[in-house]
Order: C-alpha cells, then sequence, then structure tokens
C-alpha cells in the first residue's frame, strides 16, 4: 500500500521520485522472499559482527576485508 500522494511528508513538499534507483524497483516474487528469509536467518539475525572469513566468503576473495577481524 503507498501512502498518499497529495500530503507532505515531515512538512516537505511534493517532489518528482527519484529516476536514477539501483537496482529498479519491483515487487518480490514468493521464492525470492522465500530466498531473502532463509538467507537472513542463516548468515545474519543473531549472528554477531561479520569476520574476514566471511567477507572474503561473500565477496569470494576479490574484496579488501582487512577491516574485518
Amino acid at each position: 500500500m503507498r501512502a498518499p500522494r497529495h500530503r507532505h511528508a515531515v512538512g516537505r513538499p511534493l517532489s518528482a521520485p527519484p529516476d536514477n534507483l539501483q537496482p529498479t524497483p519491483r515487487p518480490l516474487s514468493l521464492d525470492e522472499i522465500s530466498a531473502l528469509i532463509a538467507y537472513l536467518q542463516a548468515r545474519i539475525v543473531g549472528h554477531g559482527k561479520v569476520t574476514r572469513e566471511e567477507c572474503l566468503s561473500y565477496y569470494d576473495g576479490k574484496a579488501d576485508c582487512d577491516d574485518f577481524k
């Protein structure tokens, strides 16, 4: 459900929506929602801080993960 377009948000006047959103917004399919939930439950929720090994695994070893311990 979308917010009414005739109201001001936080006292700001209405403006045109941005045209450079990446990726283009679209509804997720039920399979995509299920996959997202499974990923979040397996890797994020209650997991704690990201480790260097997890960073390297996520980026397939192609990222600078030195900030992670």
